[in-house]
């Protein structure tokens, strides 16, 4: 079983990369498999980006000049800019503000993708995020082999910064999400939102097109396959195979869940703070710790005999 690369982009998140990468180290199988590379997107700037090395992992931090790009073409830039360095079997893309939940997350990834014969898998963009890409890995979390890079190009970039396409997914957020209308909270409630966004999704394909989505798109044309999690409603939390307990129904509400053939996977925050998408607690730094400290007590604990590596 190969190596896996662990990659994150820094823009002063260090404490978050930090809780991360013990995240990950904890729950892994093969934790002496892993490495890390970490990009600052701050070019060092972020004084607190530093220290990340952890015990049974190699880390390594770049500083990366973002050349004046904000958000998300920033990101992407640095995720392009590690693509060239990675030389690992596999790759974990990871946003600094996931916590995984499920105990042996990287033989259970790698599985799978042997099993389905696939290229990725990982956490779609939620299907209310409408618009955006549901049917590949988003870098939330996206686990896939090296070798894809010899298929498609492994370009994170969103649209381009051009007023003519800034124009153009403006006007098509309009139309597909009904001026705003379609936000999280109406997708969640109502099956009118929801039919009307699946046509709109049908009719103007991806049309607010995010990172990764020219991956997306070059994976859909040439067939290679993909396994993508499934993110939970709020009123689907309850199908989880998990002790029942309000908590889970309150991460699907605030935050994004996401399960992979029922099993506990992962929960992503950042997402709650766009307009559309934003939530009561989700930027409550407070309520997303508690939370993910009940959830936790609340899983079994992993053996003590499990094996410390892939088997």
């Amino acid at each position: 079983m190969g190596d896996i690369t662990i990659v994150t982009v820094n823009w002063h998140s260090a404490e978050w990369i930090r809780r991360l990468l013990r995240n990950l180290l904890q729950k892994s199988s093969g934790h002496h498999r892993l490495r890390c590379l970490i990009h600052d997107n701050t070019n060092g700037i972020d004084a607190e980006a530093g220290g990340f090395a952890a015990e049974d992992i190699a880390c390594s931090i770049s500083p990366i000049n973002s050349q004046g790009l904000t958000g998300s073409r920033a990101h992407a830039l640095a995720l392009n800019k590690a693509m060239e360095i990675v030389q690992t079997e596999f790759v974990l893309i990871v946003d600094p503000d996931v916590h995984v939940f499920a105990q042996g997350w990287d033989s259970l990834c790698v599985d799978a993708l042997s099993g389905q014969n696939a290229w990725a898998i990982g956490a779609p963009y939620p299907r209310w995020k409408v618009g955006k890409y549901h049917k590949f890995p988003s870098p939330v979390f996206c686990l896939f082999r090296r070798e894809l890079a010899a298929r498609i190009p492994l370009d994170w970039r969103p649209y381009s910064n051009s007023f003519l396409c800034n124009a153009g997914v403006f006007a098509g957020r309009q139309i597909g999400r009904l001026g705003g209308l379609s936000s999280r909270r109406a997708y969640e409630q109502s099956s009118i939102v929801r039919g009307y966004s699946k046509t709109a999704e049908y009719l103007l394909g991806t049309f607010s097109p995010d990172t990764g989505w020219r991956i997306s798109n070059a994976a859909r044309r040439r067939k290679l396959a993909s396994v993508v999690f499934d993110d939970i409603l709020p009123q689907n939390a309850a199908g989880l195979d998990v002790p029942l307990d309000p908590i889970w129904n309150e991460l699907a509400r605030e935050f994004e869940l996401f399960a992979f053939h029922g099993r506990l996977m992962l929960v992503h925050r950042y997402g709650t703070r766009g307009r559309p998408w934003k939530t009561a607690k989700g930027g409550d730094e407070a309520f997303w710790h508690s939370s993910i400290d009940k959830a936790e007590r609340l899983l079994p604990v992993a053996s003590e005999s499990r094996s410390p590596g892939y088997e």
